[in-house]
This record gives C-alpha cells, sequence and structure tokens, in this order.
C-alpha cells in the first residue's frame, strides 16, 4: 500500500517537508492564476511561512467554535474576501468539513489527521512526514494530486536544470518504506481513537465537551476540551499527572509577520478557549483520571 493509493490520487511528489510541499503547491498555482488564499488562524506557524515565501495574498479568519468552520462560514468568506483558494486544515486531528466551490481551488493539509476520513475531494494534498505527525518518516512531506506536476520539480537531470520554473531541490531524494509507516501510524491511531474514546466518555459525563464540536471526531494529535472550571479540572489533571496544555499556539493573526501587506487577517469576538490533553498519556492515566472525577464531582454534588 502507497500514500497515494490511501488517498487515491494518480501522482506523488515528496518533499524535504510539509512546509516546503505546501509551498511548491502555491507557486505552481501562481503560474495560473493571482492566488488568494484563506486559513483557519488555528494552524501551524509554517504555513504562514510557506504563504510568504509564494507571494501570494492571504486571508487569515477564525472560526465562530474556534477550531474549525462550518460550510456556511467557508462559503461566507470565500464570496466576501474573492477568493479563490483555500487550505483546508484539520486542526489537532479534528475534521473540517468542508463543500466544492466553483472556480476555488482547494488544498488540503492533512498531517495533523490520519485515517479520519474515507473520501479526499480537494485538488491537492498536503501531508507532512515530520516526526511528531501521525504518519511519520523522521523528515519529508508528500503532495498528492490527480494534476500531472511532476514537469514543476528539478530531479536533477541535465534538461530539468535548463527549465526556468523547476522548484530546484525542493524534491526528497531518498526512498520512503511507505508500508512501513503506514502500519506504524495504523497501529498508533487505533490506540489514540481508543483512548479518545475514553475520554469522550468521561468529559461528555461532566459537561466538558463543547456542544458546537459535538460532530468532530476524537483528535489523534491533541484531545480538546471545555476549560469551563479550569482550576478545578487542572488539581484533577495534576493530581493522575495528566499530560496537557493550556493554549493552541499562538493565533496566525497575532504573529508579527501576519502583519504583512499582502495578508488580511479578520478579527472576530471569539474568546473561547480549550484545554489540550496530549497523546502521550496512558491508559493507565485515563483510568486514575476517571477514578478522580468521579470521586470529585460525585461528592461535590
Amino acid at each position: 500500500m502507497t500514500i497515494k493509493e490511501i488517498y487515491k490520487k494518480k501522482y506523488q511528489i515528496n518533499t524535504y517537508s510539509g512546509t516546503l510541499a505546501l509551498e511548491s503547491v502555491l507557486r505552481i498555482l501562481t503560474e495560473e492564476i493571482k492566488v488568494k488564499i484563506l486559513i483557519n488562524s488555528v494552524t501551524c506557524y509554517s504555513v504562514l511561512q510557506a504563504i510568504l515565501n509564494s507571494n501570494v495574498e492571504c486571508v487569515i479568519a477564525t472560526p465562530n467554535n474556534g477550531l474549525v468552520f462550518t460550510n456556511d462560514e467557508l462559503e461566507e468568506l470565500v464570496n466576501k474576501e474573492n477568493i479563490n483558494t483555500l487550505l483546508i486544515v484539520h486542526p489537532y486531528g479534528y475534521i473540517q468539513d468542508y463543500k466544492l466551490i466553483d472556480g476555488v481551488t482547494i488544498i488540503e493539509d492533512v498531517s495533523q489527521a490520519w485515517n479520519i476520513k474515507e473520501e479526499y475531494k480537494s485538488d491537492y494534498i498536503i501531508e507532512s512526514l515530520g516526526k511528531t505527525k501521525p504518519l511519520s518518516n523522521g523528515i519529508g512531506g508528500v503532495i498528492l494530486t490527480n494534476n500531472d506536476i511532476r514537469d514543476y520539480f528539478d530531479y536533477k537531470t541535465k534538461e530539468d536544470r535548463y527549465k526556468n520554473k523547476t522548484l530546484i531541490e525542493y524534491v526528497y531524494p531518498l526512498e520512503i518504506d511507505e508500508d512501513k509507516i503506514i502500519r506504524k501510524a495504523n497501529i498508533n491511531y487505533r490506540k489514540r481513537i481508543k483512548e479518545a474514546t475514553k475520554l469522550t466518555n468521561i468529559f461528555k459525563k461532566y459537561n466538558f465537551i463543547d456542544i458546537s464540536l459535538n460532530n468532530i471526531t476524537s483528535s489523534y494529535h491533541r484531545y480538546i476540551i471545555n476549560s469551563n472550571n479550569k482550576e478545578e479540572l487542572l488539581k484533577i489533571f495534576d493530581k493522575v499527572n495528566l499530560d496537557y496544555q493550556l493554549e493552541f499556539k499562538k493565533d496566525l493573526g497575532e504573529i508579527p509577520i501576519s502583519n504583512n501587506k499582502k495578508i488580511k487577517v479578520i478579527k472576530t469576538n471569539n474568546k473561547k478557549q480549550f484545554i489540550l490533553i496530549k497523546t502521550t498519556n496512558t491508559i493507565e492515566t485515563i483510568n486514575n483520571l476517571q477514578k478522580e472525577m468521579k470521586n470529585y464531582y460525585e461528592n461535590k454534588s
């Protein structure tokens, strides 16, 4: 089994990183159109760097629920901001749904989302194979598409060196044992889903699951809950040595390079905050969490 077979795409280009994979696609698109791309503010900062390197226009917006957009939100932003390219990310492995929109190219970043969907309708799929990613090779990135873009890359042949528009040295030259990393990713995924299911049962019982995220699959990368009664929760987490973090990475709209004249930041009134439970926790820790949550909240009532 290969990566392109899983995503049902004809062509696969391996790059040195997921960031270079995204930058490559954007630079290819600029040969045909003046790219104006919409991205979620809850996205890895390296996405913004790839956009700046590609010299495209960008709109950064925050979903109303603080994590992923609804289809209506996406469509409204596309129409209002004259967007012709959408970057769909699945933050922390939570599914961002989307519909195909006439005249809009869709790039889908699945770097934090492995095995969470059956169908990928996007024009380009970006996958990071970095050491912290679900599908991990330690290094590398992947572009998957049905568009034949192979001529844009410099494979170090004599003819390629004379082309004006090749993406020199972006291609990862070494063979990747795809079967091995896919098997490992699937084993880890099953383990994470087991943990996430148990966490869902715990936090749903005590109303720490955000109702606006109820239709979103549990995450591989981080498990997200409301920060309501944060102080009480954190005392319990610390008691059982649960591994967590309090905030997302800094919102892309707050990073200084977002002041670039080609970037527009749409401010929202969204004040939602989440606690991110890390995927390094064991079932034993989660079982201890369940006992402490039961003791605390049932005794309290």
